[in-house]
């Protein structure tokens, strides 16, 4: 969910997305600011171990996200993708968001894993 705004919209034009379990992750499913990132890291550092190694967090990832405006263009007939870093510049203003991915994955306290490459199926008839 890119916004409280936009879920505010989805919602207020009859769009299910409150039915089952999709509430809880529309309402809480969305990008990490740099805020976020930051704090996470932060407490992870804090937690040590007895050989004095932070925590980890497995980041679950796709890597891909559909290109809103390129299939706009397309008048919505053909399908197309960005890679997730794109999407994370646009949506966060900027590279820093992966820059602090690297950051984490570098002091071993943030191990992202693929989990696909988008969270969507699409079919072009």
């Amino acid at each position: 969910m890119s916004s409280l705004k936009t879920f505010q919209y989805l919602e207020a034009n009859g769009i299910d997305i409150a039915g089952g379990d999709a509430k809880r992750y529309n309402q809480n499913d969305t990008l990490a600011t740099r805020e976020d990132l930051s704090a996470l890291f932060e407490i992870l550092s804090s937690c040590k171990d007895k050989n004095n190694r932070a925590a980890v967090i497995t980041a679950v990832s796709v890597v891909a996200n559909p290109d809103f405006n390129k299939i706009k263009e397309y008048d919505f007939n053909e399908y197309f993708h960005e890679h997730f870093t794109k999407t994370l510049e646009k949506y966060q203003g900027g590279s820093w968001a992966y820059d602090l991915w690297e950051e984490g994955i570098q002091n071993k306290i943030f191990l992202p894993q693929f989990h696909g490459r988008e969270h969507l199926k699409y079919s072009l008839i």
